[in-house]
């Protein structure tokens, strides 16, 4: 099974070798729509990705456990 990401790159390469975009996503079962969507899910996880580098440069031996811990708190919210 292919990803979703991965098929988009596949329409965009099929584009540049001068395939429509309509006729390149049909092929590839790739909606339109779906060419402009960008994740946001790195935004959000960027705080918490921060204060596990943090913690993690501060307290190097347990910063495996705490770093659970601050995911799970975080989620939490």
């Amino acid at each position: 099974m292919v990803s979703v990401p991965a098929r988009r790159e596949q329409v965009m390469y099929a584009h540049r070798r001068g395939l429509s975009l309509a006729k390149s996503c049909t092929l590839l079962s790739v909606s339109r729509s779906a060419l402009r969507y960008e994740s946001r899910m790195d935004a959000k996880d960027a705080p918490v990705i921060e204060a596990m580098r943090r913690y993690s440069a501060q307290f190097p031996a347990s910063a495996i456990a705490a770093s659970t811990s601050i995911s799970n708190e975080k989620a939490c919210r």
